[in-house]
């Protein structure tokens, strides 16, 4: 199910945006991370 794929995936951006907070990674490092995620959804979509 998507929902539970957004889910996992949403307490993971979560996880990223405390850590910007926190000043652990730059906003570079998460942007280019979420497009990462993004593409493994798409990739994965695409297999199923």
């Amino acid at each position: 199910h998507h929902a539970i794929k957004f889910e996992y995936g949403g307490w993971r951006v979560w996880i990223d945006t405390l850590s910007i907070l926190h000043g652990r990674i730059t906003k570079e490092d998460y942007y280019r991370k979420v497009n990462q995620m993004v593409e493994n959804m798409k990739d994965n979509d695409e297999d199923e």
